[in-house]
């Protein structure tokens, strides 16, 4: 917020905030002042998270049903920022927030969510799994943690077929894109590209007009409503509709 006060445009590290005001305060200042705000999920440009939402859209699934996601690494300290209550640490925040994105980039808007967190000793969630319910019956489900085995995933079921990624988020990390059907499997080729230079490639196109930012204020907005419905959710163990 002051680097918007003082002109400047923002890429802003993911998620912006959990709290959907914050997130609605700070893109209004940004257009009101003419300025660039976007959020810094560099997944988002990569050529495969392209190909992904692609071959959803285009039916090549068939019907959409459910999404399953992981994002997880033992936080080897807990003096670590990620830890930090007081600076909105949390697995949840740091590395659910990208199965939150994703699905949501996938399946729409949740129209309720149900979280279940396991507390560390700094009073931050260490691991939070999340059940997110969506129009047509579609359903996602995620693992996020700072406990478990470094591994990431993400799998979208269609009832025609299965797509499985094995580095949907850490797109420099080993991993390939495959279609999976009762026939047979084949590998979707992607290219090899870094996606955070394509991000800052983005936010420069769109600084200079050449390109619209391919992330908006509506879609922190709708990040920020999830993370904070299932923060809710784990703390009443109710489910919470949003």
């Amino acid at each position: 917020m002051s680097a918007l006060r003082a002109g400047k445009h923002v890429l802003c590290e993911k998620p912006y905030s959990r709290d959907p005001a914050d997130v609605e305060q700070a893109f209004a200042t940004a257009r009101s002042a003419g300025l660039v705000l976007m959020e810094a999920f560099m997944y988002r440009h990569h050529p495969q998270t392209h190909a992904i939402t692609a071959l959803v859209r285009d039916g090549a699934l068939g019907k959409l049903l459910s999404v399953r996601s992981t994002f997880t690494f033992p936080l080897a300290s807990l003096t670590d920022v990620r830890a930090q209550p007081e600076l909105a640490g949390g697995a949840l925040m740091d590395v659910g927030c990208y199965c939150i994105s994703g699905t949501r980039l996938i399946a729409g808007e949740p129209l309720s969510v149900f979280g279940t967190e396991t507390r560390g000793r700094t009073g931050v969630d260490m691991a939070f799994y999340g059940t997110m319910q969506f129009a047509n019956d579609v359903v996602g489900q995620f693992e996020a943690s700072f406990v478990a085995p470094q591994r990431q995933a993400l799998e979208v079921v269609g009832d025609e077929a299965v797509l499985m990624a094995f580095a949907p988020w850490r797109t420099d990390w080993p991993g390939e894109l495959r279609v999976v059907r009762p026939q047979g499997s084949d590998v979707v080729p992607v290219p090899s590209v870094d996606a955070y230079v394509l991000e800052l490639e983005n936010m420069a196109d769109a600084i200079t007009g050449a390109a619209p930012p391919l992330l908006e204020g509506e879609d922190a907005l709708g990040q920020a409503r999830t993370v904070d419905a299932l923060y809710r959710s784990a703390e009443s163990g109710a489910v919470v509709r949003l």
